[in-house]
């Protein structure tokens, strides 16, 4: 099951993954950008200041892995050294993060400072990572504890962290922060195709539940709605999207087609098909698919600034 951190729009709009969906369209084959660094390239992010953040292919059994800097010319301006398999995000005007999944089953978290371009806050996660969420300078992460199996959200905070446990038994797979209260998605790891969303308040207390017929893989929100991307994990199916009123506990479900994975794009989420060429644009309006997108086949890139032409 994957994994994702959240952020909020420049524009108002709130979802997941506002800069990750780049790594879609170029994961493959990218290497060698202007200066040779002797390895393979993972993933990528521009910030918006053009600066390209790249992370390195590595074996799964290594312990650490490197981080890249380039300036929008192409030349190479720093190298980070981090713990685990990082995933990289830009949550605000001044940061990046770096979301590093250890070998070790714990996480380890990277906040860059986008001006000097070196780490200025560093926390470690007893647990696997799940999702991550960043308002007004708090970090808000859900993990799970495979050896007790407990759902874990830690609240950040500068240099200080805490744990709050939410229970045994399923899996926090999504956390939203809005102005009236924190949610948190969870899956049932029993059934395999239910789950719930509850409602904190800041310090982490638990305020109501709403059960949901479906286990939720993903959340993003949209107005006054929670949208839930549902699957059965008993058949490994993620077909289903299911809108929830917070504020009455209403839900309704929609069909969807399968895809591999979805992300936020304002009114819309985008679809990305099993065959990793074709994209589908689902209306939070019209509750339908309202357009289809056939990606390029295959794209190598060589600078960054080349790159910028489709942020």
């Amino acid at each position: 099951m994957n994994k994702r951190i959240g952020v909020t729009y420049r524009d108002g709009h709130e979802g997941k993954n506002r800069l990750s969906f780049q790594r879609v369209f170029y994961t493959k084959d990218i290497k060698d950008l202007h200066h040779s660094t002797a390895c393979d390239f993972d993933q990528f992010l521009i910030d918006d200041r053009g600066c390209g953040w790249f992370t390195e292919k590595t074996p799964s059994n290594q312990t650490t892995s490197r981080i890249f800097i380039f300036s929008a010319k192409g030349d190479l301006l720093k190298t980070h050294v981090v713990v685990g398999k990082p995933t990289l995000y830009e949550c605000d005007g001044q940061a990046v993060i770096a979301a590093c999944e250890g070998t070790d089953g714990k996480g380890y978290i990277y906040r860059f400072d986008k001006e000097c371009l070196e780490p200025v806050a560093q926390w470690v996660i007893d647990g696997f990572l799940w999702d991550l969420e960043w308002v007004n300078d708090v970090l808000y992460i859900t993990s799970y504890r495979a050896r007790d199996g407990l759902a874990v959200l830690s609240i950040a905070n500068r240099d200080k962290i805490k744990d709050i446990a939410l229970g045994r038994g399923m899996f926090p797979v999504g956390v939203l922060r809005k102005p009236d209260a924190l949610y948190i998605a969870f899956s049932f790891i029993a059934s395999g195709k239910t789950g719930k969303v509850a409602r904190y308040d800041d310090t982490g207390c638990l305020v109501e539940e709403t059960m949901i017929d479906s286990a939720p893989r993903q959340m993003f929100a949209y107005k006054e709605w929670l949208v839930l991307h549902g699957m059965d994990m008993t058949k490994g199916i993620a077909d289903e999207l299911v809108y929830v009123n917070p504020k009455d506990g209403s839900q309704k479900a929609y069909k969807i087609p399968k895809a591999i994975d979805l992300r936020a794009q304002g009114r819309h989420l985008l679809l990305y098909h099993r065959d990793g060429e074709t994209v589908l644009y689902w209306s939070h309006e019209k509750r339908k698919i309202i357009r289809m997108m056939h990606l390029p086949p295959r794209m190598e890139a060589h600078d960054v600034k080349g790159l910028q032409e489709y942020r």
